[in-house]
């Protein structure tokens, strides 16, 4: 007899998302199509999935940036894990562990890779057999049309894929991924902790209800990150000062839709960075988190702050341990 597996550790890649976020979510690209230039990074959340010992007297106990001790999986607060459960039908007594190299609230995709993470580690201890694109199917279903969130799909595809990714969004709701081999970013990438973290769906949700006043600017985004992209293919390089001028020209349009993204003390260091002519941009949906920036980290500048440079993941979310019973 087959040994069941009772315990699997997942480990998925963080995001950085470059150009065209916020073209990538569905009510914007089912009109009008959309585009995305990212990257996966070297910060990662856990997840572990143990079958949970008959010794406890609950079914389920769950640690994140909380703790849940509970006996059915309706009863589970954390709506992602409880979602997830119910989707997949599972009904084994579980504990749940998830630990992030990253605050929450950071705008680097962590919602979207704790998802990728605990889907690909309970389909692994319960042997069900999964696709990568079933894999994004399954993860944007439960967060995007169960949950109702309003969050596009782009966060889900570095965590799956890893690298240089360019995608296309499709009004037939088909996405085009594009995992850019063989061509690297030789510039530092930075990440800056502004030392705020936000709920991004506050941010989003506003974003939605002026889609109509910021048509006209999520279409030039798409239009420089395809443009970009162009570039990119042509050149067969990624030109970091090229890659700047685009991303600023993005920032400028980005901050526009919504009055809930920018704040004194980002706007305050991106200025600084721009009229250097370095890249540089708050990421995620804004209100917080961290700004990215192309370039040599400068201690003069930035001595108040915690920053440290970010290097590019090639792979995506993966299994790092796992043990039979």
């Amino acid at each position: 007899m087959k040994k069941k597996l009772s315990y699997v550790v997942s480990k998925t890649p963080l995001r950085i998302s470059f150009l065209g976020g916020g073209t990538d979510i569905p009510y914007f690209y089912k009109k009008y199509g959309g585009a995305t230039f990212s990257i996966a990074i070297n910060k990662f959340v856990y997840v572990t999935v143990k079958r949970h010992s008959k010794y406890f007297i609950e079914n389920y106990r769950l640690n994140y940036y909380d703790t849940e001790i509970c006996h059915k999986v309706s009863k589970i607060k954390n709506s992602i894990i409880r979602e997830t459960l119910k989707f997949f039908k599972i009904k084994t007594p579980l504990y749940i562990s998830v630990i992030s190299d990253i605050p929450t609230g950071s705008g680097l995709g962590g919602s979207s890779s704790f998802i990728i993470g605990l889907i690909n580690a309970l389909c692994k201890l319960e042997n069900i057999k999964i696709s990568k694109f079933e894999l994004l199917r399954y993860a944007t279903k439960i967060e995007i049309d169960i949950l109702k969130k309003p969050i596009g799909k782009q966060d889900h595809i570095p965590a799956i894929y890893g690298g240089i990714i360019f995608t296309k969004y499709f009004r037939n709701n088909k996405i085009f991924i594009n995992k850019i081999r063989n061509i690297k970013l030789k510039v530092p990438i930075n990440i800056i902790w502004t030392n705020v973290s936000r709920d991004s769906y506050l941010t989003l949700n506003d974003q939605k209800k002026r889609l109509k006043k910021n048509t006209a600017n999520l279409k030039a985004m798409k239009k420089l990150c395809v443009e970009f992209y162009h570039t990119l293919v042509k050149n067969k390089k990624i030109d970091h000062k090229i890659l700047s001028k685009y991303i600023n020209q993005s920032w400028r349009l980005k901050k526009k839709l919504s009055p809930l993204i920018i704040f004194k003390k980002a706007e305050k260091i991106i200025s600084v960075l721009q009229k250097k002519n370095i890249g540089s941009k708050l990421l995620g949906a804004g209100g917080g988190g961290f700004i990215l920036y192309l370039g040599k980290k400068n201690n003069k500048i930035f001595k108040n702050y915690v920053y440290e440079e970010v290097k590019i993941y090639n792979n995506g979310t993966e299994i790092i341990t796992l043990q039979k019973d």
